[in-house]
């Protein structure tokens, strides 16, 4: 697995990405735009329900640093990578808008967040 992780890393992403982590920082900026644009009851309900911007980042964040190593199943990550091989990096928006839009029923029904709403 880390041999793969390795020619994701130094053949399909921009040398800026982990270099000085300008390229996750503003990968994570673009798919919060897309989530206010095709996501924005989802959003809106979240920021009402005390989850606000900062931790939707650092779940993007640790999506995209760890190339969805934690937080998914091994199978879902696999067939991420494989999609990374041929579409390259815009394939972690799609696994991530993805993401959002299976859990979106879930969230939405969610009254409060974190233990002290």
């Amino acid at each position: 697995m880390f041999w793969l992780f390795a020619q994701i890393v130094e053949n399909i992403l921009p040398f800026s990405y982990y270099s000085d982590m300008i390229g996750v920082i503003i990968d994570c900026t673009i798919l919060f735009n897309f989530l206010k644009v095709y996501q924005s009851e989802l959003i809106d309900h979240l920021n009402k329900i005390g989850c606000e911007k900062d931790y939707i980042d650092k779940i993007i964040f640790d999506w995209f640093i760890n190339l969805f190593t934690q937080g998914v199943p091994n199978e879902c990550n696999f067939a991420i990578w494989d999609m990374m091989f041929l579409e390259g990096d815009k394939v972690l928006f799609k696994a991530a808008l993805g993401i959002f839009n299976i859990l979106k029923k879930d969230l939405k029904m969610l009254k409060s967040f974190g233990i002290y709403n």
